[in-house]
């Protein structure tokens, strides 16, 4: 027997509840979960669904908490979520306990409202420890979703988390490909305490709670180690980002519900050498919250939980930092390596020395040789015509140019003959073609041929 729930629901442009989470134990035991809906048919604003992957208990008494509905996000209405995260489903509060007996073949059903807990912000993230490996790099991510809600807690106990996992394969030149999704749940504890080792050898270590505070979580994230040798120190530094403890100061609590290794392999034989890698990972989609225990002014609580089905970033929420610097007193060490290394060198260029002698002097005389051929080509004889004549066309040019001015303003009348001042006389006593031109004109008076006589004597 299926369980079938008619339900009064919400309906927008056609889009009916895909979601239900609903418990069939109540109180301190409450244990919510998400079952898929299959629409089966509708009159009005009623319908009526199959809750998929749910048998019915054949107890006499069965109670079913519906917490919520959800339904797809839609785009064009819904807003979508902050913090580079997507909303997946949206919820829709029903929080009612629902009581069926069936004594005698009778059956009777009754309904009374619980009390619930609404998630009123979140951030899903992620953080990343890295270990280079050479041909093979490693990568542990460490999936959480920090939340606020609409009740005071003092201290969080446990919490119910659900996920959608899907793996992938990722080729540098073919491309994705992706394996089947997978759905994924976890109950967290306040007392459990995780631990991974990563970094330059193995130094590294990130430390954890299930659950934690804000301030917590920021500082089990702030990791610093120093891995010291007898020639170096690797100093590996680790924090949240910026961005990510701006977002987390509108939070209350950290649910760290996933851990999993990724890995990324290097192609260093074939023609791909180098270039080519593969990648093999998860996308974690559609985190929920479930269900919180908590306690608060001394009460403990056990509640359901209304909340979206959301993704976070696909950017780490983390950065590290690597510094190597020389270990102290190693100095001697290093000047010892630096003579093996040069007496190494000595010895394997020791057969090319007269010709890397030979560069390095045609290398270092170059430059000279270069202005010295400068200085000889600028105080050549060829190049000193070429200045004069330079020089001279630019005089001629700035005289036609003169001339030029001088014949304007004798034939626009602003000057007269008796004006001219002697650079102008000669300016125009060097244009032969103005010359010759005003002794060939017979309009001319006699008060011109003096002038023209004036000038013929000046040439």
């Amino acid at each position: 027997m299926r369980l079938l729930i008619k339900v009064l629901t919400f309906s927008f442009k056609a889009y009916c509840a895909n979601y239900i989470r609903l418990s069939d134990t109540i109180d301190d035991e409450i244990s919510p979960k998400d079952y898929q809906q299959k629409l089966l048919n509708s009159n009005g604003v009623f319908y009526k669904y199959k809750a998929e992957g749910y048998t019915v208990k054949q107890d006499a008494v069965r109670y079913y908490v519906v917490i919520q509905l959800m339904r797809p996000f839609i785009e064009s209405y819904d807003r979508q979520a902050d913090y580079d995260n997507t909303i997946n489903a949206v919820p829709f509060a029903v929080n009612r306990q629902f009581k069926f007996s069936t004594i005698n073949g009778t059956t009777s059903i009754s309904a009374l409202d619980v009390e619930t807990i609404v998630i009123t912000d979140k951030l899903v993230g992620h953080v990343v420890h890295e270990k280079d490996q050479f041909i093979q790099i490693k990568y542990t991510y460490m999936h959480f979703v920090a939340f606020k809600c609409d009740h005071d807690i003092d201290d969080l106990l446990e919490a119910d988390v659900a996920w959608v996992t899907q793996a992938y394969h990722k080729n540098s030149v073919l491309g994705y490909t992706y394996g089947t999704p997978q759905n994924q749940s976890v109950t967290l504890y306040a007392q459990n305490q995780h631990e991974i080792r990563y970094g330059f050898g193995n130094k590294q270590v990130a430390q954890w709670n299930e659950i934690q505070s804000v301030s917590d979580f920021i500082s089990s994230n702030n990791i610093n180690s120093i891995y010291a040798t007898a020639l170096v120190n690797v100093h590996q530094a680790e924090k949240l980002t910026d961005e990510a403890k701006e977002n987390l100061r509108n939070m209350d609590w950290v649910l760290q519900f996933y851990q999993v290794d990724e890995t990324t392999m290097r192609q260093i034989f074939g023609p791909a050498a180098g270039l080519q890698t593969d990648h093999d990972g998860v996308n974690v989609t559609d985190v929920t919250i479930l269900r919180l225990k908590f306690v608060t002014n001394g009460i403990t609580y056990n509640l359901g939980v209304v909340d979206n089905k959301q993704t976070g970033s696909s950017k780490p929420s983390n950065e590290s930092k690597v510094i190597i610097t020389p270990a102290e007193g190693s100095g001697w060490i290093w000047t010892l390596i630096a003579i093996a290394l040069l007496v190494v060198l000595v010895i394997v260029l020791w057969p090319v020395m007269p010709y890397i002698a030979k560069f390095l002097f045609w290398l270092f005389s170059l430059p000279f040789k270069v202005i010295g051929g400068i200085t000889q080509a600028h105080n050549s004889p060829e190049a000193k015509a070429r200045r004069a004549e330079r020089k001279r066309l630019r005089k001629v040019r700035k005289v036609q140019q003169r001339a030029e001015k001088v014949k304007e303003q004798l034939k626009s009348g602003k000057k007269e003959w008796a004006d001219l001042t002697e650079t102008e006389e000669q300016a125009l006593l060097n244009d032969d073609e103005y010359i010759n031109s005003m002794f060939d004109d017979d309009s001319w008076n006699g008060e011109d041929y003096v002038c023209h006589r004036y000038f013929r004597k000046l040439r």
